[in-house]
């Protein structure tokens, strides 16, 4: 009985966490054009006592449009304000674009990143889940 309730709770967090995974790569696939950006406002903004990351307000125009969106970036993460103000400028320098999509010009970033970490996370997950499933299979054979 405890041994299924366990199974059923690993199986659930392993499909909950595959659908994120699958998300975050249908979200990175999905971007496909860069187009320049018309402006950019940054601040910083704290997360929590300890923990501050940068925020852009932008706009970019594509196919007779213009788009203004709001990006919160999850790294860097810095631990206090002051280290977070130096690196500001040099951050700022590096997004003169912005990733969009052809199908829905309105969804767009700032940061493509491929989610390797939750790609691989799913996968072990995946291995776990079947291990247990499978153990007592393996297990009554001998």
């Amino acid at each position: 009985m405890v041994r299924q309730l366990l199974l059923s709770l690993l199986g659930i967090c392993t499909v909950i966490y595959s659908a994120f995974a699958l998300w975050d790569y249908l979200q990175f696939t999905e971007w496909d054009t860069k187009v320049p950006l018309q402006a950019i406002k940054w601040e910083i903004i704290s997360k929590d006592v300890d923990s501050h990351t940068f925020k852009a307000n932008y706009s970019y125009h594509f196919n007779g449009k213009d788009y203004h969106k709001a990006y919160v970036f999850k790294k860097p993460v810095f631990v206090n304000l002051l280290g977070a103000e130096h690196a500001l400028n040099d951050f700022s320098k590096d997004y003169t674009t912005t990733w969009i999509s052809l199908n829905h010009p309105e969804s767009s970033s700032l940061q493509k990143t491929y989610p390797l970490k939750e790609l691989i996370s799913t996968g072990i997950l995946w291995v776990i889940f079947c291990y247990f499933l499978l153990l007592p299979l393996f297990a009554n054979r001998f």
